[in-house]
């Protein structure tokens, strides 16, 4: 059954706070079950749906920037947790090499 997001989601903060995003714009997620964003561990059939259907978000990249900004965990942007990590990681490594420069 498909629910809709309410302001208790993790999703409802993509709807309210997503940088520099046309809200005029849905995000794919807002018809879809949250539940398939936040999969259990073990099952990749719901992480793979998430990732699909980021991949035609028109608000993506958006999304993704606050994920990786805030530390959400599930599937944002169309990236896991672990993806995320090493972006995050990737940028700190690149400010270090910017403040030692």
């Amino acid at each position: 059954m498909q629910q809709r997001i309410n302001r208790h989601d993790a999703l409802y903060k993509l709807l309210t706070n997503l940088p520099g995003a046309d809200l005029g714009v849905a995000p794919e997620c807002a018809e879809t079950d949250p539940e398939v964003f936040f999969p259990e561990p073990g099952r990749v059939d719901l992480a793979r749906q998430a990732i699909e259907i980021c991949e035609r978000c028109p608000v993506r990249d958006a999304c993704l920037e606050l994920a990786v900004r805030d530390g959400e965990w599930g599937i944002w942007g169309g990236m896991t947790e672990g993806r995320r990590r090493k972006i995050r990681a990737e940028r700190r490594l690149a400010s270090q090499d910017q403040e030692a420069a």
